[in-house]
């Protein structure tokens, strides 16, 4: 009864020239780019990764492919989202937030979305966060149109991302279905009876 009354996840875009944004720290945010690929059928290697000016992300790997799928500023982010319109599949790109060296408050992720003009942003979020730091994260991201939730099997209290009101799409790149919640709430039910009995 509860899991029916969250905020419905908005359907993935699969259309031509879409655009998924996923904005959160690189490495769990690019696992959810890829089990993102394996639902959109499309190559992993076709994730975009977007760093902020002077901190090139495609020196993060010694892929030539990989180093060319890299946004580096504004500029590459207009010039992307330009180009995407007219592809012929959807495409996924991943704002990587801990790739650079800006300090809170800094605009340059909402800027690189908002040049982006995505169909569609996820946050992706840590499940272990504190709500009321991960509420003013999602905030400070433009048009946050649903939670990428991820580190869930870590929380004592997974339900707490319910208290941030909005849509959960994916829970460590699994769909968010009322199968995937149950499971994971019923573990965590049993982990915190365990707790309890060897207390």
């Amino acid at each position: 009864a509860v899991l029916s009354e969250l905020p419905d996840a908005p359907p993935i875009p699969r259309g031509a020239g879409d655009l998924i944004a996923l904005v959160g720290p690189l490495t769990p945010a690019l696992r959810t780019a890829a089990a993102l690929c394996a639902q959109l059928g499309i190559r992993e290697s076709d994730i975009w990764i977007a760093g902020l000016l002077g901190h090139p992300v495609g020196r993060l790997s010694s892929d030539e492919e990989a180093s060319s799928r890299s946004i580096n500023g504004i500029g590459d982010a207009l010039r992307l989202r330009s180009e995407l319109r007219t592809a012929t599949a959807p495409a996924v790109v991943l704002v990587a937030t801990d790739t650079v060296d800006a300090q809170p408050g800094d605009p340059w992720a909402a800027e690189l979305v908002e040049a982006l003009a995505p169909t569609t942003t996820w946050a992706v979020l840590d499940a272990t966060s504190k709500p009321e730091d991960a509420r003013a994260w999602v905030a400070s991201v433009p048009r946050v149109d649903a939670l990428a939730v991820h580190s869930v099997q870590a929380s004592a209290s997974p339900a707490t991302v319910w208290d941030i009101g909005m849509p959960i799409v994916m829970i460590d790149g699994r769909p968010a279905d009322t199968f995937v919640w149950s499971t994971v709430l019923f573990g965590a039910l049993r982990s915190a009876t365990r707790h309890r009995a060897s207390a």
